[in-house]
């Protein structure tokens, strides 16, 4: 019994000398290192220095010249990193610890095919995690590994023998919303293993399969997505073709989308060619590319249909500046007709766009949509537009000529939309019905308008000038000094190009010099006779005037030594000028006015200027 104590003794300061943990950071990561077992994990900061950003886990690290392999991510160690985006771990890795991600910003997750274990909370809460990998070793997932994660879509296993389910990992909406994407081969295992028969939605793989240089990923039963062929992305080089349709295991699926950073990093990449199938560019898609040169399309409407998500790189023309069309670069774009809408990032940094014109059915305009178009000169806008959105138009320095054709303006979700300096030196054109509309709403009325003449036109003796959507006033013509002769009479109406328009007005000068007119008859539809309407009419003898003018011009009448007949038939005398009439006229002419209204227009100004007024 002795010499089992003493022996115990003897050993004791060899065992309190001993330090089994140690904790290293290596480029800004924390290391836990396991010195009695050889080992190492990844592991928390604390919660006074969450990680943020993109984290790559080391597969081992060195401490005090030892080197240990790192094969798990310990208890809580991205735990509430809510700025964290994605983390990267090497094939190292077996064990995914207790809460190890628990509620963090990942949106998506790959766990190497090493992983054997997903501990109980590793991922709950993880609110923007749309995507988890599960590698081929892995044989238990804990309870509530995945409970919470509300944006959960896609789980690939890639194990042919589906895990154990300890306790409960997922929530229900998960089997029933979520795609399960299993191996080749192995969709009636996952569908007759416990917990993994819950799912609703359960295929076969194609993830990592390559045809002709291209990675693939199955997003349905009868789809793909063109995807990276690894976790170190710069997947691509030299000109990559996506086809529309590609065959696998003697399956033809659809490719219908580039996925999530699909090209990222490809920095050797040069060119593109993009085919009409595809609908869906997701967010980072083409980042850092930066050699691509150029873009290839086949089809104008599809591209216009793409939608290019979240950020501007998913659009490869943020680095590749220039679109062709079956072989012809795109400088003048017509939007095809039935277009509903161009979306965020649609044109972005396309540099050689010169003019754009976009059809009646187009309705809005994305976040961003011709952002960066630095050659862009003119841009016509069709009468469906109804919406553009912040940035359309940014940076575009040569825009000079804006067309918008639409009789509403369209919103615009702030000024943003064009450049101050494109509001100060561009020319905007609108309806000329409506330039008044554009000049009262917001944004719009920063731009100099471009308005343009009324159209005219001649009848029946007359020149006519479109004052609205079915208005006109009696305008002056280039010989009406000549054709305005003897006695006329103006027509309430006038019928032009189908429309009915009401003659409400006599337009500036519009008898000016007419000294064979002897009579004119003005109808009750006139309210305004504008400025020198009749001057200089030598030869008028007698003005009837309709019930409805309220105002005439300075000079209407004046100059007319002949006008000895002025019936005025408005009960309330019409606002006039000193001048409204020369003064033979207020000394020689009779006025004739509504019977009981003489008085009113003794006493109202200039009227009273006619020595002579009788009623009728």
């Amino acid at each position: 019994m002795k010499k089992i104590l003493l022996l115990m003794f003897a050993m004791l300061p060899i065992v309190m000398a001993a330090t089994p943990f140690e904790k290293i950071d290596v480029d800004g990561i924390r290391y836990v290192v396991d010195i009695g077992e050889a080992k190492a994990s990844v592991a928390s900061r604390g919660f006074d220095n969450p990680y943020s950003g993109v984290v790559k886990v080391r597969s081992e690290v060195k401490y005090n010249g030892v080197t240990y392999p790192v094969n798990s991510v310990a208890a809580n160690a991205f735990n509430n990193c809510t700025a964290l985006e994605r983390v990267e771990l090497p094939n190292s890795i077996t064990i995914i610890g207790q809460a190890a991600f628990k509620g963090s910003g990942i949106t998506e997750m790959i766990l190497p095919n090493s992983v054997k274990s997903i501990y109980y909370w590793a991922f709950q809460n993880c609110s923007r995690l749309k995507k988890v990998t599960i590698g081929t070793e892995c044989n238990v997932i804990q309870g509530d590994a995945f409970t919470g994660c509300k944006s959960l879509k896609t789980i690939i296993c890639k194990n042919d023998n589906p895990a154990l389910f300890n306790d409960e990992p997922f929530d229900a909406a998960h089997y029933a919303n979520l795609t399960v994407v299993v191996p080749k081969g192995k969709t009636s295992d996952y569908q007759a293993a416990d917990g993994w028969k819950k799912f609703a939605n359960i295929v076969e793989s194609a993830y990592d399969f390559e045809v002709d240089g291209v990675y693939y990923n199955i997003t349905g039963p009868n789809t793909v997505e063109v995807t990276y062929s690894d976790e170190k992305y710069n997947s691509y080089s030299g000109r990559v073709v996506i086809p529309p349709t590609v065959k696998y295991d003697n399956k033809t699926y659809n490719v219908t989308a580039i996925g999530e950073e699909a090209f990222r990093k490809s920095t050797g990449l040069t060119s593109i060619s993009i085919p009409s199938s595809v609908t869906r560019s997701s967010a980072y898609a083409f980042n850092a590319c930066s050699g691509l040169t150029r873009v290839d399309i086949s089809d104008l409407k599809a591209w216009c249909n793409i939608s290019f998500e979240y950020v501007s790189d998913a659009n490869p023309l943020v680095y590749a500046h220039h679109l062709y069309l079956n072989g012809s670069e795109i400088t003048q774009l017509t939007v095809p007709d039935g277009v509903k809408a161009l979306g965020p990032f649609q044109f972005y940094g396309c540099e050689e766009l010169k003019s754009v014109t976009i059809p009646n059915s187009v309705e809005s305009l994305g976040w961003s949509c011709f952002c960066d178009c630095k050659k862009l000169q003119t841009v016509t806008m069709g009468t469906g537009m109804k919406l553009i959105t912040d940035h359309s138009f940014a940076r575009c320095s040569q825009l000079r000529s804006i067309t918008c054709k639409s009789s509403t303006p369209p919103t615009m979700k702030d000024i943003n939309v064009f450049d101050d300096d494109t509001y100060s030196k561009a020319l905007l054109k609108v309806p000329a019905s409506v330039v008044s509309t554009y000049k009262s709403t917001n944004w719009w009325n920063k731009f100099t308008m471009d308005e343009p003449p009324a159209p005219r036109f001649y009848k029946k003796g007359l020149y006519y000038k479109v004052t609205g959507a079915k208005t006109v006033e009696v305008a002056n013509g280039l010989d009406a000094w000549r054709t305005n002769s003897g006695n006329v009479k103006i027509p309430s109406t006038v019928y032009w190009k189908g429309v009915t328009y009401t003659v409400n007005a006599i337009g500036d000068s519009a008898f000016y010099g007419s000294n064979r007119l002897k009579k004119v008859e003005i109808p009750n539809s006139v309210i305004n006779i504008g400025k020198f309407a009749f001057f200089g009419c030598t030869q008028l003898k007698t003005v009837i005037i309709g019930t409805s003018v309220s105002s005439i011009g300075d000079n209407a009448f004046n100059n007319c030594p002949s006008l000895l007949n002025v019936n005025c038939r408005v009960r309330k005398p019409p606002v006039i000028k000193s001048t409204s009439f020369c003064q033979s006229t207020y000394k020689n002419a009779l006025l004739t006015v509504p019977v009981g209204r003489k008085s009113i227009y003794r006493s109202t100004a200039y009227w009273r200027e006619f020595i002579r007024i009788n009623t009728k």
